[in-house]
């Protein structure tokens, strides 16, 4: 499991289940430089071709900047055929923000206010590490495992 956190956002990879979780605390300040760093980090564990989970707990987000939303929009229209969000406790306010950045990199992106019900929307169709042979469920010891982390 590696771990990585800045400015108040922590986030964890799974290599084996590949999923990223991600944590912003009432400590979040987000800056240009920090969404560049998550991202550079991001880019290092994922690489560049295989598929991927995110799993993103946006209960302390209280605004996102458009330095962030530039970054990570381009982030997810680069990645778009590759990756899956789930967006944990988005405040509704900050839901037009999250549905302009879906639509204008049209990444797979949804919102939800379960964790059961956002880990069966990620692991429910098949990915790179399922035809490897690995069994990647929502009830998998070791995506449970994953999550105990963030």
């Amino acid at each position: 499991m590696l771990v990585h956190e800045v400015q108040g956002a922590r986030i964890s990879w799974d290599p084996e289940l590949r999923l990223l979780c991600g944590r912003f605390d009432e400590r979040w300040s987000p800056t240009a430089t920090g969404a560049e760093e998550l991202r550079r980090t991001l880019r290092a564990w994922t690489g560049a071709s295989e598929p991927y989970r995110m799993l993103a707990d946006c209960g302390h987000v209280t605004r996102i900047p458009v330095v962030w939303q530039l970054e990570w929009a381009a982030h997810f229209r680069e990645d778009r055929h590759r990756m899956k969000l789930a967006v944990l406790d988005l405040p509704l306010v900050m839901l037009p923000i999250l549905e302009m950045v879906r639509a204008t990199s049209g990444a797979s992106i949804r919102t939800f206010r379960s964790e059961t019900e956002a880990l069966a929307w990620l692991f429910q169709d098949p990915v790179a590490a399922e035809a490897r042979g690995k069994v990647l469920t929502p009830g998998n010891r070791r995506a449970r495992s994953s999550l105990a982390h963030r």
